[in-house]
């Protein structure tokens, strides 16, 4: 069963004479528990699809279907809201507050939208991903794999249908990044979530069967 049916993406920058064409007439399937490798130079368009598939940026054209509900039309608060309850997303940089602790930054999404967290759900997370002695540290006293793997747990605090992941190792070293790709697919095993990361990087890449490629705007692969 598809949870994500992207139909004619297009992505233009720009009016005019001077338009930048950073995705043309994408259409792919994404099925329920299913993990995919997007791959390509920089600046070819991986970071754009990644947006737009996730909900954090809006099509110029085109229909983004999540179980037959059509993010590309929702407003921006009805968006927010579908995200928060159906979407995860890792970041390459982390984003964690610095001010807040590991613990306060993955229950940051519940505190923002006043819902209650499964604290023993998340605590469960937490060791699987080796962090549960680092919970009370802030940022700065962690390592960058113990920072992504934070992301990772909040990316997960709601429970998501989809976890995106922009280039979720570019800042780790390859012992730790390869932790963290083990870890994402346990998770997305044990708890059936799809999985859809961005990487430059091909050993990483070839470890998914189903991998798809975007060059100057066009997305090629395994599209269904």
């Amino acid at each position: 069963m598809a949870v994500i049916q992207a139909e004619g993406i297009q992505k233009v920058y720009g009016a005019g004479d001077v338009r930048v064409h950073a995705l043309r007439d994408c259409s792919m399937r994404i099925s329920q528990g299913e993990r995919l490798a997007v791959t390509g130079d920089s600046g070819a368009g991986k970071s754009t699809l990644l947006h737009i598939l996730s909900g954090l940026d809006a099509p110029t054209e085109g229909r983004i279907l999540y179980d037959g509900q059509d993010i590309a039309a929702m407003e921006e608060k009805e968006l927010a809201a579908f995200r928060r309850k159906h979407i995860g997303f890792v970041f390459q940089a982390y984003n964690l507050v610095p001010e807040l602790t590991a613990w306060e930054n993955i229950l940051l999404p519940h505190l923002l939208d006043g819902t209650p967290a499964d604290e023993a759900y998340l605590k469960e997370i937490c060791g699987s991903l080796g962090i549960g002695d680092r919970l009370r540290h802030m940022p700065y006293a962690l390592s960058g794999g113990q920072q992504q793997k934070a992301a990772i747990a909040r990316a997960l605090c709601h429970k998501p249908q989809v976890v995106f992941c922009d280039e979720p190792t570019g800042n780790l070293d390859s012992e730790s990044a390869g932790d963290v790709i083990r870890l994402l697919n346990e998770l997305s095993d044990t708890l059936g979530f799809s999985l859809v990361i961005v990487t430059h990087n091909l050993e990483i890449a070839n470890r998914y069967e189903r991998r798809v490629t975007v060059r100057d705007g066009n997305v090629s692969g395994d599209l269904t």
